[in-house]
């Protein structure tokens, strides 16, 4: 459920998001989300493989949203790139893309059972 502001007919995101700008803090506060969510994927991607694959995997599935927002956040193409390396399990394995146009998954081909076949 989307709550409006029956006086500005604003959601309350887009309320938030206004105050933000006018503050003068939002670049600060991105550069901020984009740093822990890369700091967060870097730590998942160096422990990925082992027992706790699974747990990592759910987490990143459930901050998707949070994931994208950090990875559009523009302003640092190395970073961008740093936070697409770290995720490179998380798409594989999770079957979720970057496309960030409000569908969160993509399906994969899948591999032939066959590989010699595949060759040609």
């Amino acid at each position: 459920m989307r709550r409006v502001c029956p006086a500005t007919g604003a959601t309350v995101r887009q309320y938030g998001r206004g105050r933000l700008v006018e503050s003068g803090e939002e670049e600060r506060l991105l550069r901020r989300h984009r740093d822990f969510h890369l700091a967060r994927a870097e730590r998942i991607a160096d422990r990925w493989y082992g027992p706790g694959q699974v747990e990592a995997l759910t987490r990143l599935r459930a901050e998707h949203a949070n994931l994208l927002a950090a990875l559009v956040h523009g302003e640092d193409p190395q970073a961008a790139l740093a936070l697409v390396a770290a995720l490179r399990f998380n798409w594989c394995a999770g079957d979720s893309s970057p496309k960030g146009d409000g569908s969160s998954t993509e399906r994969r081909p899948r591999r032939p059972s066959d590989p010699a076949r595949a060759r040609g």
